[in-house]
Parts: structure tokens; sequence; C-alpha cells
């Protein structure tokens, strides 16, 4: 019964932090799913694997649906469309990428992804001051892309941090 409620409070914090921040659903979502399932002797191996891709799965559908209602809206910029190709080819690569790392390593990289996260939004004044509008090179395309989908698969967090 605890479980419940501690999933029902979870979600109910990792919106609010969504639509304060802009993000936050992956830093909420991983380590609660992987408290949860660390402790069952079953599980225990896979803990953060499971809680990659439960956060994975919930990223899939949030974002497919706002992708959708921004599309409808006419909000989505026709520049935009060549990045998501490269995050979908980079999103491939870094499940395969979590399928061959051990728990331990990818637990690792998550803790240091969200250092890096957290020490930006406080140093970068991007965070708080949005920056000019351009047009996306090739190279920013392919790359941010590409690196976007694999940081997003890998851990289980949204790309909207990276982008």
């Amino acid at each position: 019964m605890i479980d419940i409620l501690l999933i029902v409070f979870s979600g109910f914090i990792t919106g609010l932090i969504t639509v304060l921040l802009g993000f936050g659903g992956g830093f909420v979502v991983v380590p609660l799913v992987y408290q949860i399932t660390v402790v069952q002797p079953e599980l225990t191996h896979y803990a953060m694997h499971i809680a990659i891709a439960t956060s994975t799965a919930v990223m899939v559908f949030n974002s497919g649906w706002a992708s959708y209602q921004n599309w409808r809206s006419g909000g989505l910029p026709v520049g935009l469309f060549p990045l998501t190709a490269f995050i979908a080819a980079g999103a491939l690569l870094g499940s395969l990428c979590a399928g061959l790392l051990q728990d331990k390593a990818i637990r690792g990289f998550f803790i240091v992804y969200m250092v890096i996260t957290l020490g930006d939004c406080l140093v970068r004044k991007g965070f708080f001051t949005p920056p000019q509008k351009h047009r996306l090179t090739v190279a920013v395309s392919c790359f941010g892309g590409s690196g976007i989908g694999l940081i997003a698969a890998l851990l289980g967090v949204g790309g909207s941090v990276v982008t």
C-alpha cells in the first residue's frame, strides 16, 4: 500500500516539476522505480534497466502527445523535423548501449548526468534567459540530435535538458 501511495505522490510531483521547469520526469521516475525494484532480490541486478525502461515508456507517451498537440496548433517550426530524425537515430543507439551496459555503469552515468544538469541550471545564464532564435545548422541537427537521443534512451531522461 505504501508503494502505491509513493507512486501516486511521485507521479504528482513529476507532473508538477515537468510543468513548472520543463524537465524533471526522468529525475523523479528513474530513482523512484530504481528504489522500488532494487530491494526485490530477483530484480536487483536489473533495477536500473527497469527504471530506465519505465521512464522511457512514460516519456514516449507524454512527448508523443505533447508533440501531436503542438503540431495540431501549428506550434512546431519546420526546421525542427531534421533534428527529430537524428534524435531517433541517437535513441536507437542509446537503447542498444543500455542493453550492453551493466546496471552499475548506467547508474553511474545517471548520477553524473544529474550532477551536470543541476550544475548547468545553476551556472549557465541561458537557463534563466532564453537564447536568441536562430536556424539549426546541419552539424547541430546531426550531432546534437544524435546526442539528445542517445542520452535520453540510455538514461531514461527526457531530451529537454540537453535540447
